[in-house]
């Protein structure tokens, strides 16, 4: 008996020690609140009732967001195994695209200063897990260029007619996975535009990115 309950104290001690260590990786997620940064590509496409031949061009985007898990009143877990939190943060995106038509070809880019805000929902169990959300974007125009082909001749410049601010729906989904204190994000996100990208040129911006991420937890 005497083994049996030095056995069962060690356990006791062992357990908390166990949860305290630094290089176990945390719960999925780690915790109510988590930080952290992303880079990732995106592939860019107009359409719009002034768009001729639609091409699609690439960007880059980078940032940095925050996650808060459990919202409305939902506990840790909901339907499924799944619970719902929310996501926002700022980055910058490279958005536009391009048109060819007979004799002509031009490319369009603007770069965003960006502020998502999405609804998530994300799997609880460890290791490994699956996350959906939708939401919307909103962006404020920090430069925007363009370059292309006419007749032989190349030409570029300056956007003057760029709309200032942009909106547009997003979904995404992806997979979290646990490393350390915290966890790693790969997330593809489909965007589109709801507002044109040029004043007086019927056109919005339909994007899809590939982004990877790490978030860890902050205790407060």
């Amino acid at each position: 008996m005497r083994s049996i309950r030095i056995a069962f104290a060690a356990l006791a001690l062992g357990a908390p020690l166990a949860a305290q260590d630094p290089m176990r990786p945390m719960a999925n997620p780690p915790g109510p609140v988590t930080i952290g940064g992303f880079v990732g590509f995106l592939s860019n496409a107009l359409s719009g009732e002034d768009v001729q031949g639609s091409t699609r061009t690439t960007g880059i985007q980078a940032g940095g967001e925050i996650e808060i898990h459990g919202i409305f009143g939902f506990g840790p877990r909901n339907v499924a195994g799944f619970g719902a939190g929310t996501r926002t943060g700022i980055g910058i995106a490279q958005r536009g695209g391009g048109q060819s038509g007979s004799g002509f070809t031009d490319e369009v880019t603007s770069t965003y200063v960006e502020v998502p805000m999405v609804i998530n929902l994300q799997h609880q169990r460890p290791g490994a897990a699956p996350f959906f959300g939708a939401g919307v974007i909103v962006g404020l125009n920090t430069g925007c260029s363009f370059e292309g082909t006419s007749g032989g001749s190349t030409f570029s410049g300056e956007c003057t007619e760029a709309s200032s601010t942009m909106m547009a729906v997003t979904a995404n989904g992806g997979v979290r996975i646990p490393f350390r204190r915290g966890h790693f994000n790969l997330r593809a996100s489909v965007d589109r535009g709801l507002t044109n990208m040029e004043k007086n040129f019927k056109a919005v911006i339909s994007s899809f990115s590939f982004s990877v991420g790490y978030n860890t937890g902050v205790s407060f």
